[in-house]
């Protein structure tokens, strides 16, 4: 097993969620960056200081007006929208929306993690690969030498990069892939 790995993925199928938390739990070092605002790689076990969430989370509150946070229950609130304990302003589902940037926060632990030494692996699953940011930082993960695979049924613009392109879906693909890393 490479000494780092990092994976980049999108698609909510359990399967797969359960074949990133057994790559985690065989390599030294490790980072899942999913687009999901779920909590499905939670549930399959993965641990939350493995996984940076850059479009957020649903099951966050934050303050539409000042910097409040906090977790949200999963049942519903009986007297309707939630507000801010801090400054009684409304609060917002803590994701980001079409046109808001990515979380500085989570952006910063992204950069911080490919400040380190490449990875042996990269895997990119799914949409993410036409987004511009998650291209840049495959790229940067995978250099010098690192394998890029890329899981996606359709070409992206990073298939020409990818070392070893993987037409499935991530859900059949992934649990299959994960086995030939660790058994190998």
């Amino acid at each position: 097993m490479a000494s780092g790995a990092t994976v980049f993925a999108t698609r909510n199928q359990m399967p797969a969620h359960k074949a990133i938390t057994n790559l985690a739990q065989c390599a030294d070092e490790f980072l899942l960056v999913t687009q999901n605002v779920d909590d499905l790689h939670e549930r399959a076990g993965l641990a939350k200081g493995e996984m940076v969430q850059i479009h957020g989370n649903i099951f966050r509150h934050q303050c539409s007006r000042c910097d409040f946070e906090q977790e949200q229950e999963h049942e519903q609130e009986p007297n309707g929208i939630p507000r801010c304990t801090k400054c009684g302003a409304l609060m917002r589902p803590g994701v980001v929306w079409f046109g808001e940037s990515l979380l500085a926060r989570e952006m910063e632990r992204v950069e911080n993690y490919l400040q380190r030494d490449p990875c042996g692996v990269v895997i990119v699953v799914g949409t993410t690969a036409t987004f511009g940011y998650i291209i840049d930082w495959a790229l940067r993960a995978s250099r010098r030498g690192g394998e890029l695979i890329e899981v996606n049924p359709e070409e992206t613009p990073l298939s020409r990069f990818a070392t070893r392109l993987v037409r499935e879906p991530a859900a059949l693909a992934l649990p299959r892939i994960v086995d030939q890393m660790i058994n190998s």
